[in-house]
């Protein structure tokens, strides 16, 4: 969300209309996608974080 010129605290009042705008719109973009697949994104996103590989590492000798 884009602050307004010299930062949130110098004008709230203005951050605080564009972070309704920004809701409202997240908010209605929401409304647009079935709960299922609200709910499966959801799951799919957490179940990614720290997700990792694991590879076998073999050693090698040098002569």
């Amino acid at each position: 969300i884009k602050e307004p010129l010299g930062r949130a605290h110098s004008d709230p009042e203005t951050m605080a209309d564009t972070l309704k705008k920004h809701i409202k719109q997240q908010l209605n973009n929401h409304k647009k996608v079935a709960a299922d697949q609200l709910i499966d994104a959801r799951i799919a996103k957490y179940r990614s974080m720290g997700k990792f590989l694991e590879i076998e590492v073999s050693e090698t000798h040098e002569s």
